[in-house]
């Protein structure tokens, strides 16, 4: 009569022919591990029960001449040949070959190397692949049979419990380690972390849960079928031969970049070009999530987050920049995350389905809310200036004051959303202006925002090669004025946008403070001096922010056309909510300037209604002197 299979069996090794059902019934210790498989057939039993000594969790049996599962006959197999064990952070279940000739061991499908060289590799259902140890036809043939039907679930459950015991038993020192046992008994955790960035790392991944959608594809958690490391698996099933083009570039792009705020590529697998494979993998590190999962942001934090993603995506922008790339898809959703042991945040920036070479970028491309006004226009060659102004409305979505609505602001038309931009920009950031510049030309460059800002921290442009922050001329022509394009509008439900957010904005800007201030601010707070009184200072902010008002708003293009009027840019005001007593030095980017206080909302509505008043008048005049010309 058959045993009762034990309850913490994980999987069972089934004989694959008579040779190696007698030479695993040759052992009498083997009998205590003997039971029927799930289909029926005398099988061994996986699971921590069968380990003769308590090693941890990480080692849940090994099989060998003398080992937990023991053939003791056979010349041609080690004394531990092969172990099973758990990765200490995924759980998954490598099968590890002990054996110095790494050759005598084989496992179907997933185990063939270029190299024939099988070190370990997971497994993990429902996959029951076919290990081979041993040469010939005295060799030992198994087959895995999951206990219990093999759902993911359920093993993951299993494998959880009988590690937490594992751990448990082991801190009892009897059952600890000895000397004579040697420092291969279990693989050590460095010995199984993640090689360094060369080539393909990965070759092969196990999927688990769903992540999200990427550009062309979705993403998965996964586990390195080699290491058993956690990662991410953007699986892609490209349908025409423009995405399979796409998924080319996307290979192309991540294999030849290396920047701590880029997301790390570590291989792929299967034929971009090939139209038989349904499916092709690309790996990546898995991190805790994605900006878009903070939001909405707890106003403590917004500073913090605002610092953090700025420094750290000019400066993976800058990179790109200074290899020639645009990303072209800048967005919360692309830029991941993952908190430090200090709380700190880290970013990069990932899913580059979209990225291309600047003198090559002519397609339409991005998420609406997040584009650029010139690619709605068609006036101005695609350049990585194009990332800067998605950055913006990066920023924008982290100010819980900006109310911004992805998909609310979506179903207007792209003035509006431009027009948004700018007003949000004026009123809640007034220090990101020379990245709210319609025309491309004067708008700010990653490298000139890490100067400006950073001292040039993280720059991979040549600091010699970074110019200063262009000025705005004024009254110089629109640049994207064309004899049949129309003056830009405001729609109703822009005016009440832009109104509600000036409203929001003065409500929010006399109880807490922003986070950035730059040189230009600290040099007129300090020739204002502490003995100006309040009103010369209320004056002197309220002429600074005219000017800031005038060149952040510029013009917004219409629907059907891109215009732009050139008005004057004095040294942006930069200014914060708030004195410097009630501002703090992480509320602020670098280590320059004042806190001074902002203006009142009715001056602000006023300033930005003349604004658009003059933006108007100069655009009709240019498309009359461009009308009269072409006359």
């Amino acid at each position: 009569m058959a045993r009762p299979v034990h309850r913490e069996t994980l999987f069972h090794l089934e004989p694959r022919d008579e040779e190696t059902a007698r030479a695993m019934r040759a052992h009498p210790e083997n009998a205590s591990f003997i039971s029927m498989s799930r289909k029926g057939t005398p099988s061994l039993e996986i699971g921590y029960h069968v380990s003769s000594r308590p090693r941890g969790g990480r080692v849940i049996a090994r099989v060998g001449r003398d080992a937990d599962i023991c053939f003791p006959t056979r010349a041609d197999v080690a004394e531990v040949h092969i172990a099973f064990e758990v990765h200490p952070v995924s759980r998954a279940i490598l099968l590890c070959v002990r054996a110095s000739n790494r050759r005598s061991v084989t496992v179907e499908p997933h185990g063939l190397r270029e190299d024939g060289d099988v070190r370990q590799i997971v497994i993990e259902p429902p996959e029951e692949p076919k290990i081979t140890i041993g040469v010939g036809p005295r060799a030992l043939r198994f087959k895995v049979r999951w206990h219990g039907g093999g759902g993911v679930g359920s093993t993951a459950a299993a494998v959880d419990r009988g590690f937490e015991a594992a751990e448990a038993r082991a801190v009892v020192p009897r059952w600890l380690k000895t000397a004579d046992e040697g420092d291969d008994d279990i693989w050590s955790w460095y010995d199984t972390r993640m090689p360094s960035k060369i080539g393909c790392i990965v070759r092969d991944a196990v999927k688990r849960g769903f992540m999200g959608e990427g550009t062309y594809g979705a993403v998965f958690e996964a586990v390195d079928r080699d290491s058993g490391h956690p990662i991410a698996l953007k699986a892609v099933r490209p349908r025409t031969e423009y995405e399979r083009e796409c998924l080319k570039r996307e290979i192309k792009t991540m294999s030849s970049l290396s920047h701590p705020y880029i997301i790390d590529f570590l291989g792929y697998k299967g034929d971009p070009s090939d139209f038989s494979q349904p499916e092709v993998g690309i790996f990546m590190p898995l991190r805790t999530g994605n900006l878009r999962s903070l939001l909405p942001i707890p106003k403590r934090e917004e500073n913090a987050i605002l610092n953090a993603v700025g420094e750290q995506m000019f400066s993976a922008l800058d990179y790109l920049s200074a290899r020639g790339l645009c990303h072209r898809d800048v967005k919360p959703a692309n830029i991941l995350y993952d908190v430090g042991e200090d709380g700190s945040y880290t970013f990069q920036l990932a899913d580059f389905g979209l990225a291309n070479w600047q003198s090559d970028t002519t397609s339409f491309c991005g998420t609406k809310v997040f584009t650029a006004p010139e690619l709605h226009c068609g006036q101005h060659r695609q350049s990585h200036k194009m990332d800067m102004w998605s950055l913006l409305v990066t920023m924008i979505s982290i100010v819980g004051a900006s109310r911004f609505d992805e998909e609310e602001l979506g179903r207007k038309p792209h003035s509006a959303i431009v027009e948004y931009v700018l007003a949000t920009t004026t009123e809640h950031l007034p220090f990101l202006e020379p990245m709210a510049r319609v025309d491309p030309d004067n708008r700010a460059s990653a490298a000139q925002m890490l100067v400006a800002y950073f001292r040039g921290k993280g720059l991979a442009t040549s600091r010699s090669m970074v110019g200063p922050i262009p000025e705005v001329d004024t009254g110089s022509p629109a640049c994207c004025v064309g004899a049949h394009h129309t003056p830009p509008h405001r729609t109703a439900s822009t005016r009440m946008m832009t109104r509600s957010a000036a409203s929001r904005s003065s409500a929010s800007s006399r109880t807490t403070g922003s986070p950035l201030s730059s040189p230009a601010s600290s040099e007129a707070s300090s020739a204002a001096g502490p003995s100006a009184s309040p009103s010369t200072t209320s004056g002197r902010s309220a002429a600074t922010s005219t000017t800031a008002s005038t060149s952040t708003t510029g013009s917004v293009p219409n629907d059907d056309s891109c215009t732009q009027s050139q008005l004057p840019d004095a040294e942006p005001e930069h200014a914060m909510a708030g004195s410097p007593e009630q501002t703090s030095p992480s509320q602020r980017w670098g280590s320059s300037g004042r806190v001074t206080k902002t203006r009142s909302p009715r001056v602000r509505d006023r300033e930005h209604r003349r604004q658009i008043s003059r933006v108007t008048r100069a655009i009709r005049n240019s498309s009359r002197n461009l009308q009269n010309h072409s006359g």
